[in-house]
């Protein structure tokens, strides 16, 4: 991605996040080190303040249940632009 890892490990995970759960030799440096990143993007994008009030949401909506990565990509389209959850997604996914 030509941006300098700033995890302690100062490595470069080439899994994506999504795929973390298939490999996740490197699941701290990836959380960490490009999770953050990817939310930053999105929060420039959409307002931070959206975009917290929307992972808040989500978060209580399926408080005691059982969630996945689908069940957020669609609960944010229905509430940020789609543009921002796509690239959002494709960074998530590493593609």
């Amino acid at each position: 991605m030509g941006k300098e890892d700033t995890t302690k490990w100062k490595k470069i995970c080439k899994t994506p996040i999504y795929d973390l759960e298939k490999d996740d030799s490197n699941t701290a440096c990836q959380i960490y080190g490009r999770g953050p990143e990817i939310i930053d993007d999105i929060a420039r994008k959409v307002g931070a303040d959206k975009l917290a009030l929307c992972l808040i949401g989500f978060l209580d909506s399926y408080r005691g249940k059982v969630m996945d990565y689908d069940m957020l990509i669609e609960y944010l389209n229905a509430r940020i632009p789609r543009r921002a959850v796509a690239l959002m997604d494709r960074a998530v996914k590493g593609i």
